[in-house]
């Protein structure tokens, strides 16, 4: 069951990437190393989104558990559940970062194709902007 869904992801991976390398006409490395990257990245991305943490299964089976206790027992299972939620907002964070990044690079990818000069001026801007502040 998980092996036809790894194939089935690995498959999609292979010809999202595919048609993003056909469509980089002239050999830009550059252009070629950020679409890896961002291709990889995601395929990582949805790796790790089909698989239910440790933490949140072990989230579920306590949580089961919860109702059946009372008194200290019970003060004692919610705290860990309290850990367990913790650990498993972090994972979720560090899933939206890794989304956001990924966008990020797509923008980049996207103003190049599209608004190649808008891109220059950007970072002739932003390079400014850090000889500022730095």
């Amino acid at each position: 069951m998980k092996q036809d869904i790894l194939n089935k992801k690995i498959n999609l991976w292979v010809n999202s990437l595919t048609n993003r390398l056909i469509e980089i006409r002239l050999f830009d490395v550059k252009d070629i190393k950020t679409s890896l990257s961002v291709h990889f990245k995601q395929a990582m991305t949805d790796c790790l989104k089909e698989q239910l943490t440790e933490n949140e299964v072990e989230y579920n089976k306590l949580k089961l558990k919860l109702p059946n206790l009372f008194g200290q027992q019970k003060q004692s299972l919610q705290a860990e559940l309290s850990l367990l939620k913790e650990k498993i907002k972090k994972e979720n964070k560090l899933y939206a970062e890794l989304d956001r990044d990924n966008q990020a690079k797509k923008l980049v990818l996207w103003m190049r194709e599209k608004h190649n000069d808008s891109l220059l001026e950007f970072y002739k801007h932003y390079d400014e902007l850090k000889r500022v502040d730095g």
